[in-house]
């Protein structure tokens, strides 16, 4: 089992079966660090990558669980106060085999595996609001420079973009900014 960044959370499913069918637990509100507040359904059809979001806001909490189909979860650790800072954990969920729960703001991302509906269920600790989404959007992979004093975060798709930079937050960079870098091969799909 891979390292976890601080604050993420893996509940395994147990399925009971018997003669009437199955039942599955996906997560009670014991298990998790936050009250659910809504729960959602998405999909993303194979090689898709729904990626990266954070929410920075709200302190919202996922807990993601890929109800059919196949999906690669990413999550990469920006919290620039955080002893697992630059982290990534990945996990290949699939039809219920457990739930990962996601800090407050820490990007994650994910990818569908299999032709057809890939499904998540999503519960969250804030309710969406329309008016006012509470998320920043970035790519699938890039260099993220995180400010070590505010937590704000500049993303660039190459390495050459920020050697490119030409105005003065170039010179912050190295004094006021910590790097994390996510390859664009986590998303490459293996044994799909």
């Amino acid at each position: 089992m891979q390292k976890l960044i601080k604050g993420v959370q893996v509940i395994e499913s147990k399925r009971n079966v018997d003669e009437r069918g199955w039942l599955q637990e996906i997560a009670r509100n014991s298990q998790l660090p936050y009250p659910i507040q809504q729960v959602y359904l998405t999909n993303a059809e194979r090689d898709v990558c729904k990626a990266f979001h954070q929410h920075v806001s709200s302190n919202q909490w996922d807990t993601m669980c890929c109800l059919k189909g196949k999906m690669k979860l990413i999550l990469v650790d920006v919290r620039h106060d955080s002893e697992t800072f630059g982290m990534i954990n990945t996990f290949i969920l699939e039809n219920m085999n457990m739930s990962v729960v996601i800090p407050e703001k820490v990007l994650h991302g994910f990818q569908g595996l299999r032709e057809g509906e890939n499904t998540i269920l999503n519960c969250v600790s804030a309710e969406y609001n329309h008016e006012n989404p509470d998320e920043i959007r970035y790519g699938t992979h890039g260099y993220f420079y995180v400010n070590k004093n505010n937590g704000s975060i500049m993303e660039f798709s190459t390495k050459h973009d920020v050697l490119d930079f030409k105005d003065s937050t170039c010179v912050k960079l190295d004094k006021h900014y910590k790097e994390i870098i996510v390859p664009a091969s986590l998303w490459e799909i293996k044994n799909g």
